[in-house]
C-alpha cells in the first residue's frame, strides 16, 4: 500500500509543490473567471467569492444563492449572519496558480487565496484574516462557503470513514437536513450522477490549521458545503492571522473510484507516517499493564516490579511482544507531580532497571506512559511556571490536564523526561497520555504563538513531534504510540488510536445480527484504509484502563472472536492486564496465527 502511494503521489506531485505555467486569469461579465477550459473557477463580481467550478467549460460545482460566503465569529457574534455585508475589493495575481480574493465585512477583511491546479482539477484555499479596528478584540470561528453539487438522479454523497458506512442517494435527499464530517481529513465525496465527483477536504497539518469540520445540507436535487475552523484567540488591529487549508478535487469518476484515490491526496499535502518509522512497530502485539496493578483495585494488586518482572514469562507465552507500563511517576497514575520519582510502593529504580532488563531478555520492546498535559495546578511545578498553565478567557486555569502543550519552554521540559527515562532504563518508546493537545485554548494574551487555539491540534503536534525526535535521539530505531484518534496525527506520531473500534464500531456486534455487522465492518474497514493517512498503524483493542472489561460487554466467545478480528487487520493488538484470564490458550493461537501471517497481519487481512 505505502509503495503504491508513493508512486501515486510522484504522479500527482503538481498538486501542491510542482513549478507551474501561469494560470489565464480574465474578468467577464459574472465577474473574474481563473483556469483554463479544462478547469476553471469563477469568482463572484458582488461578494468576491469563489462562485464556480467548471470542468471543460461546464459548471459542475455552483454557487450558493445567498450571499453569505463566509462568517467570523467576532467575540459572541457572527458578522455576515448578523446581517454584515461582504463586498469584494478586488482580486490579484500572487504567483503564477495562485490568486488573492480580498473582500470586506466591516472592520474586517478576507483574503482568500486560490491556488488552482488545472490539470489536476484542484483548489487549495487559504485565508488571511485582519482585523482594523483600534483595540484588540476576540475572534471565535471561522466558516467558509465551498460550494453547491447539484445531484442528478444517480447521484449520491458519502461521508468516508464514518459508521455505519453513510451513502446517501439523491433519492434519499431531505430539504434542511444536515450532517457533515469531523474526522480528519473531513472529507466528503458528492457524486453528481453525470460522470463528476468532487472531493471536498481539510489539511489540519498545516502550521496554521485549526481543527475543523465539513458541513452538508441537503436540498432538493443538491448538496451545500461549508468548511469550519475552531479559530480563536485575540487579534489586534492590523495583524492578520492566517487559517486553512481546504481542498476541492474534482474528479471524472465516481464516488467509489475517488475515495480509492483519497491517498494521492494525502500524500500530497504530507500527510504521510513520519520519516524513519520503525519495521518492528508492525509486528507489535502488545501488553499493558501497571506494576502495581489493575485501575479497578488503584493499583495495588499486583505488588510493584518485583511482581510486574515474573508475569513476563506469562505475558511472553501468551504471544505478546511489547509491553506498555502505565505511568510509574510520583503522585499516581496519570497525575504527574513529580516526573523524576517513582510512585511509591512499586520499587526502586534498580527494580525498573531489572524489569527492563528481563523484558528484552525474552525479546520484548518497553513503552512507558508518558503524561504531558501534566497533572494538577496546585503542584510546585504549576506554581513555579505559571506562563505553562493554559488560562480560560477570564483569566483562571483548569484543575487537572492544565498545561499548554504549545509553550516551548513546556515541550522542552517534556523532552527531558522523555531523555531521562530511555536513558536511564532502557525503553523503546512512549505511549503519550491524551496528546491531541490542551483541554482548552489558551487565552493567555503572552502566548508565544499565533492565537488560542494553537494550543490544541498545533499543541498536539509540537509535542508529539518532539517527544518522537527526542525518542529518536536516543533511541534511532525507537517510536511512540500517541493516544490520539485523528488520522492527521499519524504524521507526526509513529501509531495511533482507534477509538471508534473501541468503543463505536465494536457494539454494534452485540446489537445487530451477523449478517448486518459483517458487512457494515467491512465496508468500514475499507473507508477507514481509504480515508486516513496511508499505511497509519492503529492501535486496535476491545477493553483497556478507560473502559468496561470486554466479556461484561460481549461474553467470553464473543470477546474471543473480537480479539481474533483486531490481531488479524492492520494495527496492534492490545491486550489489557488480565483480560486474558479464561482465555490464555486461545489467545495464544490467534496471536500465533498473526506472527504467522506471511505479511504479518497486514492490510490483506482486513478483508
Amino acid at each position: 500500500m505505502l509503495r503504491r502511494t508513493v508512486g501515486m503521489v510522484m504522479a500527482l506531485s503538481g498538486m501542491a509543490f510542482a513549478a507551474r505555467a501561469e494560470v489565464p486569469l480574465r474578468d467577464d461579465a459574472r465577474g473574474t473567471l481563473f483556469g483554463t477550459e479544462r478547469f476553471a473557477v469563477r469568482i463572484d463580481a458582488r461578494n468576491g467569492w469563489l462562485a464556480e467550478v467548471l470542468c471543460d467549460g461546464q459548471p459542475v460545482v455552483a454557487a450558493p444563492t445567498t450571499a453569505q460566503a463566509y462568517d467570523i465569529r467576532h467575540d459572541e457574534a457572527w458578522i455576515s449572519g448578523g446581517g454584515q455585508t461582504i463586498e469584494r475589493q478586488g482580486v490579484e495575481r500572487v504567483s503564477p496558480d495562485t490568486i488573492r480574493c480580498r473582500t470586506r465585512a466591516g472592520a474586517w477583511t478576507v483574503d482568500a487565496c486560490l491556488r488552482l491546479d488545472p490539470e489536476r482539477r484542484t483548489v487549495r484555499r487559504w485565508f488571511d484574516v485582519t482585523w482594523h479596528g483600534a483595540s484588540t478584540t476576540k475572534i471565535k470561528g471561522f466558516w467558509v462557503q465551498s460550494g453547491v453539487l447539484p445531484l442528478a438522479e444517480a447521484g449520491r454523497y458519502m461521508l468516508p470513514a464514518q459508521y455505519p458506512p453513510r451513502s446517501v442517494a439523491a433519492s434519499e435527499l431531505i430539504a434542511e437536513r444536515r450532517t457533515g464530517s469531523w474526522r480528519s481529513p473531513c472529507a466528503v465525496i458528492g457524486e453528481n450522477g453525470r460522470g463528476w465527483s468532487v472531493v471536498w477536504a481539510l489539511d489540519e497539518l498545516q502550521p496554521y490549521a485549526d481543527r475543523g469540520s465539513t458541513g452538508v445540507q441537503e436540498g432538493r436535487g443538491e448538496i451545500r458545503v461549508t468548511q469550519s475552523f475552531s479559530m480563536q484567540g485575540h487579534i489586534r488591529g492590523g495583524v492578520t492571522q492566517r487559517v486553512g487549508d481546504t481542498w476541492l478535487w474534482v474528479q471524472p469518476n465516481d464516488a467509489e473510484t475517488a475515495l480509492r484515490r483519497l491517498p494521492e491526496w494525502f500524500a500530497a499535502v504530507g500527510q504521510m507516517p513520519p520519516e524513519g518509522r520503525p519495521d518492528w512497530l508492525k509486528r507489535v502485539i502488545l501488553y499493558s499493564f501497571h506494576p502495581g496493578g489493575t485501575i479497578g483495585s488503584n493499583c495495588r494488586d499486583l505488588g510493584g516490579f518485583s511482581s510486574a518482572t515474573a508475569l513476563l514469562p506469562h505475558i511472553d507465552g501468551l504471544g505478546c511482544n511489547a509491553i506498555w507500563l502505565m505511568p510509574l511517576e510520583d503522585k499516581s497514575i496519570y497525575w504527574p507531580r513529580d516526573y523524576y520519582k517513582l510512585q511509591e510502593g512499586i520499587g526502586t529504580p534498580d527494580d525498573f532497571k531489572a524489569f527492563t532488563a528481563r523484558a528484552r531478555s525474552l525479546g520484548m520492546r518497553v513503552w512507558q506512559d508518558c503524561v504531558p498535559h501534566g497533572g494538577g495546578n496546585e503542584f510546585p511545578r504549576a506554581k513555579a511556571h505559571p506562563e505553562w498553565l493554559a488560562q480560560n478567557e477570564d483569566g483562571s486555569t483548569l484543575h487537572y490536564w492544565c498545561f499548554d502543550f504549545n509553550w516551548p519552554t513546556w515541550i522542552d521540559y517534556m523532552r527531558g523526561v522523555v531523555s531521562f527515562y530511555m536513558r536511564e532504563y532502557g525503553l523503546d518508546g512512549f505511549r503519550i497520555d491524551a496528546c491531541g493537545g490542551s483541554k482548552i485554548p489558551n487565552w493567555n494574551p503572552e502566548i508565544p504563538y499565533a492565537r488560542a487555539s494553537h494550543a490544541q491540534a498545533q499543541g498536539g503536534f509540537a509535542m508529539q513531534r518532539a517527544l518522537r525526535e527526542e525518542v529518536r535521539r536516543v533511541k534511532p530505531d525507537g517510536a511512540n504510540l500517541a493516544e490520539v484518534g485523528a488520522s492527521v496525527h499519524g504524521a507526526v506520531s509513529d501509531s495511533t488510536y482507534d477509538f471508534d473500534l473501541c468503543y463505536h464500531v465494536l457494539h454494534d456486534f452485540r446489537r445487530v445480527p451477523a449478517d448486518v455487522f459483517v458487512p457494515r465492518l467491512r465496508r468500514w474497514l475499507h473507508e477507514q484504509q481509504c480515508a486516513e493517512v496511508p499505511d497509519l498503524v492503529r492501535i486496535r483493542h476491545v477493553e483497556s484502563h478507560d473502559s468496561l472489561r470486554s466479556g461484561l460487554w460481549y461474553g467470553a466467545d464473543a470477546q474471543r472472536a473480537l480479539v481474533a478480528l483486531i490481531s488479524w487487520i492492520h494495527g496492534i493488538p492490545m491486550v489489557y492486564h488480565e483480560m486474558e484470564d479464561g482465555h490464555y490458550e486461545a489467545y495464544r493461537r490467534i496471536f500465533h496465527v498473526r506472527r504467522s501471517a506471511p505479511d504479518r497481519g497486514r492490510r490483506r487481512l482486513a478483508v
